[in-house]
């Protein structure tokens, strides 16, 4: 079995995902769009498709779920990261395979260090 081995770097404005030996396979910007109905607001769009939806629709809100290196909006951030390993798993995870080797580092915009972004 070939390993998969995947590294994502969760930024405040980018969500940056890069594949051992290939590089950067998903950088979206950090943002989640909700569609507002009645009392509930159910997630439609992640990444540039959010950004590209808000200008088709007025009953829309923006939700930016990572500020300052943290989750702060957790509905907005479980969302996205459900939408990203969906991807993932359908770009990279074929039936044979039994999972993914992932390694997940929150990255401080101010620092320059990104050491994180890189394989060990």
């Amino acid at each position: 079995m070939a390993k998969l081995e995947l590294v994502i770097d969760i930024g405040s404005k980018n969500i940056t995902v890069l594949k051992k030996d290939s590089g950067v396979v998903i950088k979206e910007p950090t943002i989640v769009v909700a569609e507002s109905n009645r009392n509930k607001a159910d997630f439609v769009a992640w990444g540039r498709s959010a950004k590209s939806r808000l200008t088709k629709a007025e009953n829309l809100q923006i939700v930016y779920p990572i500020k300052g290196g943290a989750i702060a909006h957790e509905n907005g951030a479980i969302y996205m990261f459900k939408e990203i390993f969906a991807s993932l798993i359908q770009a990279f995870v074929k039936a044979e395979d039994n999972g993914i080797r992932l390694r997940i580092f929150w990255t401080d915009e101010r620092r320059k260090d990104r050491r994180g972004t890189r394989f060990a």
